[in-house]
């Protein structure tokens, strides 16, 4: 799927470009969304909006199986927000075997609130019942980020993992954040729900950030 040359403002309610969610008690074997582009696209966020560019979302009684969202790209993107929170590329739903967030493209992309609204690109909350997750070889380059107490978020997973975690070969590139108040801007954040038997965080490339 494309997307570009969009323009889009919201109040109170939630936009998104892809939304897939399972009901209570359901189970996907596999989701993918993979190799999805957006482009040129300008967002503005007022009140408790909410943007979602890719999301896969659930409840704690629906799962999926295999998640991955790879090689997708957004580029040319411009989101400025208020109170309500910015998301890329998020995934909440819970899996029983792997989610794989891989090889996405991040480009020139600009962020700014004034308010406490968060940002993040990479975003997983799921838990991974039985399984692993990989958020690797994703390539973050001239990302410009502006904030005043909204934290900033490059990649960051607040799921638990059973098997193993791996956050590699992840690529930050001319990025830049500045903050009027005391928001806190984090390139990766590991904050897992709970912990499996290895975590690996290798290889990471940070340049001129």
């Amino acid at each position: 799927n494309t997307f570009t040359g969009n323009t889009h403002s919201s109040f109170t309610g939630a936009s998104h470009f892809i939304y897939t969610r399972g009901v209570a008690g359901s189970l996907f074997s596999t989701v993918n969304i993979n190799s999805n582009v957006v482009a040129n696209h300008t967002h503005s966020l007022n009140s408790n909006g909410a943007f979602y560019g890719l999301f896969h979302s659930g409840v704690a009684t629906s799962t999926t199986g295999n998640l991955s969202m790879n090689a997708n790209t957004f580029t040319n993107t411009t989101l400025v927000g208020g109170t309500g929170a910015m998301y890329l590329i998020s995934s909440t739903c819970p899996s029983t075997n792997s989610i794989s967030i891989l090889s996405n493209t991040l480009s020139q992309i600009t962020n700014s609130t004034s308010s406490t609204g968060l940002f993040y690109v990479i975003h997983n909350t799921a838990n991974v019942l039985a399984g692993s997750l990989d958020i690797s070889t994703n390539v973050f380059t001239n990302l410009n980020s502006s904030a005043s107490t909204g934290n900033r978020y490059l990649l960051y997973n607040g799921g638990g993992i059973s098997n193993t975690l791996t956050m590699n070969g992840n690529v930050v590139s001319n990025c830049n954040h500045h903050a009027s108040g005391n928001a806190s801007y984090f390139m990766i954040n590991n904050n897992s729900a709970f912990s499996g038997s290895l975590s690996s965080i290798n290889s990471n490339s940070f340049k001129s950030v």
